[in-house]
């Protein structure tokens, strides 16, 4: 089953956290169910760049 969320209201972040933290979890508990994937959207992310010890 693949389902589709969309609005007009809400961010797609908002949907991405509200299908990943609320719908997935809820859905998984549904006896019969395998496996949730959520996608369709990406992650927040962080680059943190460093120098290793030593380096000038």
């Amino acid at each position: 089953m693949i389902l589709t969320l969309t609005s007009d209201s809400w961010s797609q972040g908002e949907l991405y956290d509200f299908a990943s933290t609320q719908l997935a979890q809820t859905i998984a508990q549904i006896d019969g169910v395998g496996d949730v994937d959520v996608g369709g959207s990406s992650l927040p992310a962080v680059r943190i760049g460093f120098k290793p010890a030593g380096a000038v």
